[in-house]
């Protein structure tokens, strides 16, 4: 009967390591309207648009990677321009292992180098710059840049940080113009949290056979 216990309980602990390590992209997305289905006047909720060049602008689109609606960016002029929709998240702490994604593409109108990527910047009291990370660039520079690519990253939030600011980004030294869609913000659950609700499905497990 001990015998049993044991095996139902590796059994149990496996089950939960599993769950965790292979679905890790259903943890909660931490950003508002992610999809950017929800949109007025032309624009996604919940997001705001900064550009630097001589012209830039971003809208919604209706050329999506999933459901009826993307956002894009476009840039025009000389030097090395860039834009970017912007998202501020409080939901974050120092030390959480964080995991941000979103899908992307390249418009064929780009010309010359052009690129996008995704960005969080940690941001202290009185949104003092402390770090930053990048997800993986599609680039006009090397693979295939037309078709829907996903941009993903991982990292520790660093100590001092007390918001996030994620940014959809797009580059171009002439000209450039991106698609995104889908994006993901979430903070990885620790190997803590893993162990202390397996050992809890454990114990219901032996109380109830003992009852039996």
């Amino acid at each position: 009967m001990r015998k049993s216990y044991i095996v139902t309980a590796v059994f149990v602990f496996s089950l939960v390591l599993n769950l965790n390590f292979s679905f890790p992209a259903q943890a909660v997305n931490l950003l508002n309207n992610p999809g950017f289905e929800d949109i007025e006047d032309d624009n996604p909720l919940h997001w705001d648009f900064a550009g630097m060049s001589m012209y830039s602008d971003g809208c919604s689109s209706t050329d999506a990677h999933w459901g009826e609606r993307s956002v894009s960016t476009y840039i025009y002029g000389s030097g090395y321009l860039g834009a970017s929709w912007l998202q501020v998240i409080n939901d974050v702490s120092p030390d959480d292992l964080i995991e941000v994604s979103c899908w992307a593409k390249l418009a064929p109108m780009c010309y010359g180098e052009a690129g996008a990527r995704m960005f969080v910047d940690f941001l202290g009291e009185n949104e003092q710059f402390i770090g930053y990370m990048t997800t993986n660039e599609i680039s006009t520079q090397s693979g295939d840049c037309w078709s829907w690519t996903n941009l993903t990253t991982v990292g520790v939030v660093p100590q001092g940080t007390e918001t996030i600011r994620v940014g959809l980004s797009t580059y171009a030294v002439y000209q450039g113009k991106a698609y995104f869609d889908d994006a993901h913000v979430s903070v990885v659950p620790e190997p803590g949290t893993l162990l202390l609700l397996s050992g809890g499905l454990i114990s219901l497990l032996a109380c109830s056979r003992r009852k039996k």
